[in-house]
C-alpha cells in the first residue's frame, strides 16, 4: 500500500502534491538527484536486465525532509558516510535491507530502519520497492537533545537500528505524514514560523524520546526540580515575545534547565504546561488581532496561521471556550 493509499483512507490529499523532485530511467540520474537530498552515493543495479525506474518527491520543513521514495527493479546503494544527517526509512511497498557498522535490520511496512551519523552505510533494496524516508540534520538533532537534557551532549548519539512501527511509534508515523501534509497544506501553513517549529520539535523529540538511543536513560530519569526563578523568567518571556518560535526546548535553554525540569516546575507552580501558558498567551494576541482587524482585508485563518493554530477547528473551539464568542463574530465587531 502507497502513502497516497494509505492517506485516501484516511480522506486527506497526496501530501506531495506539487513536491515532485524527479521522475527517471536514467541511473545516473537517480544516483545524482537521490545524492543531491542526502549525501552522495553509489547506485547499482542488481538485475541489469530489468527495466529501471525511478522518483522521488520531496517536501523540507527546516531541519526535517521527508521523502517519497520508489525504485522498480533491485538496487545497491552504498553511502559513505552520512555524518550530516540521521534518517528513518519506512518501506510502505517491498522489503530492504540497511547496514550500518555491526548492524544489520530487514525493513518492511512493520519495520523502519534508522541511519546513524557516522559510518558507511549501505542498503539493499528490492524490485517495486516504495518507502517514506524522513533526513533528520544532525546539528539541529543534537541541539534539540542538548534542549531537552539541559547540558551539551558529552558523547555521540547513536539509535538502535531496527524501529518496530508498533506501541508508541505509530505516533512518529503519524509526525512524518504531518510534516508532509503541513508543507502541501494550501494555507501555507508552514510558512508561519509559529506552526513550523512547533511541528519540527515535535518530531525531533519524538525521534529522540521514542527510538531507544544512546541517551534513553538521561532523557527518562526522572527530572531535578527547576526553580521557580525558571519559571517566573518562562512566564516573563512569553508574555514579551509570544511572537516569536518558542519551543520546550528553547524555552528551557533561556533558564538554564531541562524541558523535563521545566515542565514539571511548571506544573507544580502553575498547573499548566509552558505549552499550554505559550498557547494561552498567543490566543490572547489573536483575540486581539481579531478584534483590531478590518474584516474586508483580514481572515480568521489568516490570524490563527499567525499565532500557530494550524487546526482552525481546535483554534475555533479554544476561542470560543475562552472567550464565549467564535473567532468570526470577533472578527466582524464593531
Amino acid at each position: 500500500m502507497t502513502l497516497t493509499d494509505v492517506l485516501s483512507l484516511r480522506h486527506a490529499p497526496d501530501p506531495f502534491t506539487g513536491h515532485s523532485v524527479f521522475r527517471t530511467t536514467d541511473v545516473d540520474e537517480a544516483s545524482a538527484e537521490v545524492g543531491r537530498i542526502y549525501s552522495p552515493h553509489h547506485l547499482r543495479l542488481l538485475d541489469n536486465g530489468a527495466d529501471f525506474f525511478c522518483e522521488l518527491d520531496s517536501a523540507r520543513l527546516g531541519p526535517v525532509t521527508v521523502s517519497h521514495l520508489a525504485y522498480s527493479s533491485p538496487v545497491v546503494i552504498d553511502s559513505p558516510d552520512p555524518e550530516s544527517y540521521y534518517a528513518v526509512t519506512w518501506p510502505l511497498l517491498g522489503r530492504a535491507d540497511v547496514r550500518q557498522a555491526e548492524d544489520e535490520t530487514v525493513t518492511g511496512p512493520d519495520r523502519a530502519g534508522v541511519v546513524n551519523a557516522e559510518g558507511p552505510v549501505r542498503f539493499r533494496w528490492g524490485a517495486d520497492l516504495e518507502l517514506l524516508s524522513a533526513r533528520i540534520d544532525r546539528a539541529a538533532l543534537l541541539d534539540h537533545l542538548g534542549r531537552l537534557l539541559g547540558v551539551t551532549p558529552d558523547r555521540p548519539l547513536r539509535f538502535d537500528q531496527a524501529m518496530r512501527l508498533g506501541g508508541s511509534h505509530p505516533a512518529w508515523a503519524a509526525l512524518v505524514d504531518l510534516v508532509a501534509d503541513l508543507v502541501a497544506s494550501p494555507d501555507d501553513a508552514a510558512t508561519y514560523p509559529l506552526v513550523s517549529s512547533r511541528v519540527e520539535g515535535a518530531v525531533l523529540t519524538a525521534l529522540l524520546l521514542l527510538q531507544p538511543n544512546t541517551y534513553t536513560r538521561q532523557l527518562r530519569a526522572l527530572p531535578p526540580h527547576a526553580p521557580a526563578r525558571a519559571v517566573r523568567r518562562t512566564m516573563e518571556l512569553v508574555e514579551a515575545t509570544p511572537e516569536q518560535p518558542h519551543t520546550s526546548g528553547s524555552m528551557a535553554a533561556e533558564t538554564g534547565v531541562g524541558v523535563a525540569s521545566l515542565r514539571a516546575a511548571f506544573r507544580r507552580l502553575t498547573d499548566l504546561t509552558p505549552a499550554e501558558f505559550l498557547r494561552a498567551a498567543r490566543l490572547s494576541r489573536a483575540h486581539h488581532d481579531l478584534l483590531s482587524a478590518d474584516p474586508d482585508v483580514t481572515t480568521v485563518p489568516e490570524v490563527a496561521l499567525r499565532w500557530g493554530f494550524d487546526d482552525l477547528a481546535n483554534f475555533a473551539d479554544r476561542y470560543q471556550r475562552q472567550y464565549d464568542t467564535s473567532p468570526a463574530r470577533s472578527l466582524h465587531s464593531d
